[in-house]
């Protein structure tokens, strides 16, 4: 049921991709209307992506047999597609390295993007402050990670003040059942 489901949605999107093909005056083929309408459904939230993955992975899947018609098409047109073969094969090649280098560029530079934020986001939480510079009125200590930490530190003054006997234990306890809430 639910790749029927899939299924229903992507031909949805097929057909009003056909429809606008019909109502538009543009050269733009019936299917890339479809998938653009589907990308605008699934960037606003109108079909989120595990209503159609399964069909479409199914689809990606299996998409090199569905070229098999058209290649045997080409091959019953051969007479009239040989005075123009050789122009034909550089562009399919130009065409086919333009693309494959283009989007290598572009992976790499998300990458590289996403690394120095990565990077940047490890520095910022090993940041961590000193004991001595976190006290102060309202203050508390930081864990590395940036959480709040009230015994970092605050249980070693108590301790020091109980130990040379300038502080209460009860005030002491008080304290730090204090840094526990």
């Amino acid at each position: 049921m639910k790749y029927t489901k899939e299924v229903l949605w992507i031909m949805a999107f097929t057909f009003l991709g056909e429809v606008l093909n019909a109502l538009l005056p543009l050269p733009v083929p019936a299917g890339v209307y479809g998938m653009l309408l589907l990308l605008l459904a699934l960037i606003i939230g109108v079909v989120k992506l595990p209503d159609i993955e399964g069909a479409g992975n199914i689809l990606l899947d299996t998409m090199s047999i569905m070229f098999i018609p058209a290649a045997v098409g080409i091959m019953n047109a051969v007479d009239i597609l040989k005075p123009v073969l050789l122009p034909y094969i550089v562009i399919i090649v130009v065409s086919t390295v333009l693309v494959m280098s283009v989007t290598g560029l572009v992976a790499q530079a998300v990458l590289r993007k996403r690394e120095s934020t990565d990077s940047q986001k490890d520095e910022l939480s090993e940041i961590s402050l000193e004991p001595h510079e976190t006290y102060g009125i309202g203050r508390r200590p930081l864990s590395p990670h940036g959480e709040m930490d009230g015994a970092n530190g605050y249980a070693d003054e108590l301790r020091k003040k109980a130990d040379a006997g300038t502080a209460d234990t009860d005030h002491a306890d008080g304290d730090a059942s204090c840094q526990k809430g």
